[in-house]
């Protein structure tokens, strides 16, 4: 049921639509609309939150960031431990490119959720979840099964699992309470009184050599293919599935195409859009990316996602990966990832230090040297001054760490 206490007009809405003030008690997904909307996806209640963010500057604006101390930048504004930081989702403002953080404070009592907003330079501040102007919708067939997974996921917590704006409509994975869990949710916004639909969602597994039809999509992409509108989405262990838009109606049972394992023993991160792109010799075309959390980051192009939506269902795979081709990236293990026009913006924990931090990894190499230990480009006497550049976006600190140190620094 749609939440409305207050009248009035937000940023590219209808007269009729009114405000509200809340606070979400959990946010599990995040994603930008249109209109400076934030979407926040709240599985404890479930409930869809449409928050105004207001207007688009960012004064501080640079390319890249290189917050090496996170843990400790959140912990003094929001006045906590930094050891009671969980991070919870991370996205990238569409036009101001600021990382709207999202985590929860550990306490006595349980988690508290927290929504923070850092720019490239360091800068933190407090989006308000109480008091800034929102509208809401709550769905009725969430799962209610008393279940706790390896100790800290609670059933509750797959309400939703991703959710995408795509041509005026909000789409949103996750499971119900049928039997049958795995679902897609499709709902208007502006938010209406309507039910969302539900379409309940069956994919072959290539991997575990099964069908599957309660473990739900973990991230997802919607995009025309062909000029044919899909869900692009990847599951755990971990295959990529394309599921046509038209499919989706409100109590149907339907099967996606699967179309490659991209490798068992892995969840996924995020799967994103990616423009081509080029540096120095390095040429990208556009397709998809999928972060992981245990094996390396992949790259399939678009022309290999036309190809797939036009073949057969894929086989069983095994402990091996199969269908269309992908290229594996040097990124992996990341927290939290999101793609900015500059890169991927992650959330990581530094091995030697510790600390959360918050870092760009420049396209199209995805890499940076400060985490490479070191190569022949750092040896002093070596000299390409082509390379200098691309040196200093990767590795150095605009809040004062040097790319090298040292008297005989050169």
């Amino acid at each position: 049921m749609e939440t409305m206490k207050r009248a009035g007009l937000t940023l590219g809405m209808v007269l009729s639509l009114t405000w509200a003030y809340a606070q979400p008690q959990s946010i599990t997904r995040m994603a930008f609309g249109e209109d400076n909307t934030l979407f926040i996806a709240d599985s404890r209640t479930a409930t869809i939150f449409a928050y105004e963010v207001g207007s688009a500057r960012n004064p501080s604006k640079k390319e890249l960031f290189n917050v090496f101390a996170l843990d400790e930048l959140i912990a003094g504004h929001f006045d906590l431990d930094a050891r009671d930081i969980v991070v919870r989702e991370l996205k990238a403002h569409p036009q101001t490119n600021e990382a709207y953080l999202a985590f929860d404070e550990k306490t006595s009592e349980g988690y508290v959720s927290h929504l923070a907003v850092v720019n490239q330079t360091g800068e933190i501040r407090t989006f308000d979840l109480k008091n800034t102007p929102y509208t809401s919708k709550t769905i009725s067939d969430a799962p209610e099964l008393d279940r706790v997974y390896f100790e800290h996921l609670e059933h509750r917590m797959l309400t939703f699992t991703d959710l995408d704006f795509y041509k005026g409509k909000l789409y949103v994975s996750g499971v119900s309470n049928a039997e049958f869990s795995s679902a897609l949710r499709v709902m208007d916004y502006p938010f209406t009184e309507e039910a969302a639909s539900l379409t309940s969602v069956e994919i072959y597994h290539a991997a575990h050599d099964q069908n599957e039809n309660r473990a739900p999509i973990v991230s997802m992409e919607l995009m025309e293919i062909s000029g044919k509108d899909y869900v692009v989405a990847v599951y755990v262990c971990t295959p990529v599935v394309l599921i046509p838009i038209e499919d989706l109606k409100d109590g149907e049972h339907i099967t996606g195409l699967t179309i490659a394992e991209t490798g068992f023993g892995n969840a996924p991160n995020e799967l994103f859009w990616v423009d081509k792109v080029s540096m120095m010799d390095m040429k990208m075309p556009e397709g998809i990316i999928i972060t992981n959390h245990q094996r390396a980051a992949r790259f399939i192009a678009y022309t290999d996602l036309v190809k797939g939506a036009g073949e057969p269902q894929l086989e069983k795979t095994g402990y091996t990966t199969g269908g269309v081709p992908f290229t594996e990236l040097p990124v992996s293990g990341h927290l939290q990832t999101d793609n900015t026009e500059a890169g991927l913006l992650s959330i990581t924990r530094h091995a030697i230090t510790n600390h959360l931090e918050l870092l760009t990894y420049p396209s199209p190499m995805y890499l940076r040297l400060d985490e490479i230990y070191f190569s022949e480009f750092d040896m002093p006497t070596y000299n390409k001054p082509v390379l200098e550049n691309m040196r200093k976006k990767m590795a150095i600190d605009p809040l004062g760490r040097g790319y090298i140190t040292g008297a005989d620094n050169q």
